[in-house]
């Protein structure tokens, strides 16, 4: 197979391949045997139908398959071997016509190519960047035991309710004189949240009050909020005006919400059977739990400003036109069109313009990622994610282990994407070693303020280009 390529410009080629007769007839011969060994056709024992037979029944078809599968193997093989650095996939030239399997032997075929950009790009300490290291306090461990303590608290049963208490019990709609209303609401097994009362007079009628104690009370007082009234009586928000005032509740079982106390038994579901004996160590434990928590906030922050700093700094074209014709041929037109990707592509040309400056930071200093690198960052990846279900504790290594091999080898997606995280991370810390950082000690709250300062900023250009391109009904193209 010839394959020869044309430089259009600096950012845009063309590959042409010539397919010849020699190329794919061996293949095209075994796969046609391959059909006639396994095909059964009436009027003729398995595997001696007639070769001509087969041809006619499949022959174009085969033939088609095996010279695209020529075309793409020798269009990436030639690729890699030339060492050609693009952007996106080669798409066919929309302009060439269709191959003619019927009455052709030899196929010429040319793609499109987008080449990425030579970028100038050197670290060294004249660059610098702002590190943000976010101070720890207690706090912010406070609030992380408080979360565990309610994470793992329990209703609790009383026998005499107080203000903070939930009644259980069966209520029932009152007439004027206080006796049970002839078809009026009645439930049973409902639950109510003296918490939840707005009125202080109808609370205080159930505090101190006993199980299977008969309490009266104004519901429409207690409970305003028809929402509220609905969920308790059954009935639809717009019939709660025809409910009575009157209504009296029997309790059958008051309960408590109580928090964990700090003890072995909460430390053991935290962190694991037998690691924190004492609350100093629990204490000590959680300052360090909060304190990689900032760390990894820090990093991120971090790993933005290097990302703004350099998308301001570093300047050079895409190929732009190529890059749409790609997005457009290679998404489904329901997800992105012509219109949508107008819209949406300043934000991908951004993102575009980011992968090639860590691709050649990558590059420069041969950062590569190693299977047990791969391993270790799909354990974390499997942390985050149980962190993000609610399991923000201490699980079992085997469920870390197991998860994170079926992130490796069954799901792709989440597999190219740990392995994205690790080349990032690898190259900040290249960055870090390489260049000046200018450390900033700030508390928690100015760090916040900081971050929405920024985002509020990012909004409000993202407006502005939103609005240019809108006015000017057109995108800059390379």
């Amino acid at each position: 197979m010839n394959i020869t390529r044309e430089n259009i410009d600096e950012l845009n080629a063309v590959l042409t391949l010539k397919v010849e007769k020699t190329d794919y007839e061996e293949r095209v011969n075994n796969v046609l045997k391959n059909h006639r060994r396994k095909a059964s056709l009436p009027g003729f024992r398995p595997g001696k139908v007639p070769m001509g037979i087969i041809k006619k029944m499949m022959g174009k078809a085969v033939l088609s398959e095996e010279v695209n599968k020529i075309i793409n193997e020798n269009l990436l093989k030639y690729i890699k071997e030339e060492k050609i650095k693009y952007l996106g996939q080669p798409l066919p030239k929309r302009e060439q016509q269709n191959i003619d399997f019927e009455n052709e032997e030899d196929f010429v075929v040319q793609f499109d190519l987008g080449l990425s950009p030579k970028v100038d790009l050197v670290l060294d300490k004249n660059i610098q960047f702002p590190y943000y290291k976010i101070q720890n306090d207690e706090e912010m461990s406070e609030k992380i035991i408080e979360k565990y303590r309610s994470q793992f608290g329990g209703n609790k049963i009383l026998e005499i309710a107080d203000e903070d208490s939930y009644l259980k019990g069966d209520i029932e709609e009152l007439d004027d004189e206080g006796n049970k209303k002839e078809e009026g609401i009645e439930t049973e097994g409902t639950l109510i949240s003296l918490s939840v009362f707005k009125d202080e007079d109808e609370k205080n009628k159930f505090i101190g009050a006993n199980v299977n104690e008969v309490i009266a009370f104004d519901l429409k007082k207690a409970l305003p909020n028809p929402v509220e009234l609905s969920q308790i009586t059954g009935i639809e928000k717009e019939e709660i005006d025809k409910l009575s005032d009157k209504f009296q509740m029997t309790i059958r079982e008051i309960t408590k919400f109580e928090k964990a106390e700090l003890n072995t038994e909460l430390y053991d579901k935290i962190f694991g059977q037998g690691v924190v004996q004492t609350e100093e160590e629990f204490k000590t434990k959680i300052s360090e739990k909060v304190e990689k928590e900032l760390e990894i906030t820090s990093e991120g922050k971090f790993s933005a400003d290097v990302r703004k700093i350099f998308l301001e700094k570093i300047n050079f074209e895409l190929p732009n036109k190529f890059l749409k014709k790609w997005l457009i041929a290679t998404n489904d037109s329901e997800k992105i069109n012509e219109e949508m990707l107008e819209k949406d592509y300043p934000k991908i040309q951004e993102e575009i313009r980011w992968q090639v400056i860590k691709d050649k930071i990558a590059e420069d200093h041969e950062i590569t990622i190693e299977p047990t690198e791969l391993e270790r960052g799909a354990e974390e990846f499997a942390r985050m994610k149980f962190k993000e279900f609610g399991m923000d504790f201490e699980i079992p290594e085997e469920y870390i282990k197991n998860y994170a091999k079926e992130l490796l080898i069954n799901q792709e997606n989440s597999a190219q994407k740990i392995y994205e995280i690790e080349v990032e991370k690898k190259i900040l810390a290249k960055i870090k070693t390489l260049t000046s950082l200018e450390e900033k000690n700030v508390t928690l709250d100015e760090f916040k303020n900081i971050y929405e300062a920024e985002i509020s900023e990012k909004e409000t250009e993202t407006e502005e280009v939103s609005n240019t391109t809108e006015d000017s009904g057109e995108t800059k193209e390379a």
